[in-house]
């Protein structure tokens, strides 16, 4: 029997929700998975439908093998999976004391059933600090939403060289959106971890899985509901165009959103969208996830042809949209505006990077009245100074950050009361409101994203009621800002009062993308979706790029396998294989662009 610790189910404490959290921001490996003996494996992980994620790079998470024979011997044969800490990273030669190996589930399936993870697990010589087994639930779209989410953890206390059988259980209540399963590993040393196993009512988790596929009627149903859809420099098709009016018919907003970010196809089915919005159905305004100040430039590009695509798109600051995917979608929309003359305004809903904010504030204080100028200048050069050394998206001392977030209101203050003159654009005084936001989401890293959200939500409603002539608009940003769910960009659109947001997603079965790993932007291979998502139900449609109408398909009362619990990939700017979320699709999108295969998006160089 193993020596463990007693299990408990306790509310998520915050330091944890932080640490789990943070852990998806660290790198991830391509996807291995879980069930099963390192023995029979060949990749880092053990595979399974459902794949493991680990947060952190290959020094700190592996597969070790050794000879038949030797003093240290796997559980199974001669291989095990290694979790190391306090080891240097490579990228800045930090040290990381937490590592954790973890997969998130869809509880379809799994209401009122016991969900059990179980492991073999040892010490290697020298080691100390915990390794333990831990579950945890969420009532909201992902884990971590909510108070009454419920974690229990299985700690293997007894330093042993010796194999210990080690398991934790959960019930999974109806109201459980999503499970998460993981090893967690603090202090020094290694630990060594075999046999990974989950499953659920007794059955195994690739039962469960397998379970969740539709049915071939299912599919032919799927199927009826897609509509061919062309890549950018193919022509729009008659069908494409009208289920594509289909879907945004009374839309005020329409929100385009990446499944995955650093995909060719995703960009190329976007513009195609972007073009025919603004050629035929009257909108002018496009939104993106970028900085203001930034996009700005863009702007001037599209609209007067001031500067060169490649250099702007370099200077965007953001990765993802630096590619030449991107210029091209650049270039399309300066031959719009230059020759049928639409009057696109193109504007960043984004203020994480405060730079050219505090240049531009400090430029509209030199235009105030006696003593705001005087002050104004002098609140901008200090927030500057504090700024200086620690790059666009660095963080300033806690006492900095303080001093900071007290400037930046002082600024706001001074520079939303001049008066407005004659009706122009208050640049100024929306320029000090970035500098606010930015300083604000510093402040409150806990609850930076949804602070990030409401703000692009704000930034969003002065652009319409600010910039260019009235007109409809469009939205381009991670699906995790756009789908209609939890705090995104788009649901808190709604609460201010927006127009009617219709949401159009994108998800692809298998290919490659490109992403970051430890600040090395390069491809990785995407595996094929999993039994029973909703991209591989596209899949087995045989339609190679495609426009599902959700709505319509949610709508469709012979089709209830579309209207339950599915799963879908959700990949941001790190290497994160297999990036699964659990989606009833609509009401969270609309619509969704499938692409069969992607590719990797090509960086500028």
């Amino acid at each position: 029997m193993p020596s463990t610790s007693g299990l408990s189910y306790f509310a998520l404490p915050c330091a944890l929700a932080t640490l789990i959290v943070g852990a998806t921001q660290l790198i991830a490996q391509s996807p291995d998975a879980l069930n099963g003996s390192m023995e029979r494996e060949s990749g880092v992980l053990p595979r399974t439908a459902f794949a493991w994620a680990p947060s952190a790079p290959p020094a700190f998470v592996s597969r070790e093998c050794v000879q038949l024979g030797t003093t240290l011997r796997a559980a199974h044969g001669n291989c095990w999976l290694r979790l190391s800490t306090l080891a240097p990273l490579p990228a800045n030669g930090g040290r990381m004391d937490t590592v954790m190996v973890y997969q998130r589930l869809s509880t379809q399936g799994m209401a009122g059933k016991l969900l059990r993870f179980s492991a073999k697990l040892r010490w290697a010589p020298g080691a100390d600090g915990t390794v333990s087994l831990v579950v945890w639930t969420g009532v909201g779209p992902r884990p971590l939403s909510a108070p009454s989410d419920r974690i229990a953890v299985q700690q293997l206390a007894q330093r042993t060289a010796e194999w210990r059988d080690v398991s934790v259980s959960i019930p999974i209540r109806a109201s459980d959106a999503s499970v998460v399963v993981g090893l967690w590993r603090t202090g020094p040393g290694d630990v060594h971890a075999d046999a990974l196993e989950v499953a659920i009512g007794g059955q195994s988790l690739d039962q469960l899985i397998a379970s969740r596929a539709p049915s071939p009627a299912d599919v032919l149903r799927l199927r009826q509901h897609l509509t061919p859809f062309p890549l950018q420099g193919e022509p729009l098709t008659e069908g494409a165009a009208r289920q594509l009016d289909r879907i945004i018919t009374g839309a005020g907003v329409v929100a385009l959103g990446d499944g995955i970010h650093g995909t060719t196809e995703f960009q190329q089915v976007h513009a195609q969208v972007l073009s025919y919005l603004l050629e035929h159905r009257s909108f002018t305004k496009v939104g993106l996830e970028a900085n203001f100040g930034v996009v700005q430039r863009l702007n001037a590009y599209v609209r007067d042809g001031v500067g060169n695509p490649q250099a702007l798109v370099r200077s965007l600051g953001m990765w993802s949209w630096q590619t030449e995917e991107f210029v091209r979608v650049l270039q399309r929309l300066r031959d719009l505006q230059r020759t049928k003359r639409i009057d696109i305004v193109l504007f960043g809903m984004d203020s994480q990077d405060p730079t050219l904010a505090v240049d531009s504030a400090m430029a509209a204080a030199s235009t105030l009245a006696e003593p705001a100028r005087t002050q104004a200048t002098a609140v901008y050069a200090q927030i500057r100074t504090i700024l200086r050394g620690v790059g666009a998206y660095g963080s300033p001392r806690a006492a900095d950050m303080q001093q900071w977030a007290k400037l930046a209101e002082q600024g706001a203050r001074l520079l939303n009361e001049k008066p407005r003159d004659g009706g122009r654009v208050p640049w100024g005084a929306h320029y000090a409101d970035l500098v606010l936001q930015a300083a604000r989401q510093r402040l409150n890293p806990l609850s930076s994203n949804r602070l990030r959200d409401s703000i692009m939500a704000v930034n969003v409603r002065w652009a319409q009621r600010h910039l260019g002539r009235p007109g409809r608009t469009i939205l381009w940003a991670h699906h995790s800002h756009v789908e209609r769910v939890g705090n995104s960009t788009t649901a808190y659109l709604s609460r201010l009062g927006a127009e009617t947001v219709v949401v159009i997603g994108t998800a692809t079965f298998s290919g490659t993308y490109l992403a970051d790993a430890l600040n090395e932007h390069r491809a990785f291979s995407l595996s094929a979706a999993l039994p029973g998502s909703i991209e591989h139900a596209l899949h087995a449609a045989g339609i190679p790029v495609a426009i599902l109408n959700a709505r319509a398909a949610a709508s469709d009362r012979t089709f209830p396998w579309f209207r339950a619990v599915h799963d879908m990939r959700r990949l941001g700017t790190r290497a994160a294989e297999p990036g699964f979320q659990s989606y009833r699709l609509a009401p969270a999108f609309d619509a969704l662009l499938f692409v069969d295969q992607s590719t990797a998006s090509k960086p500028i160089r």
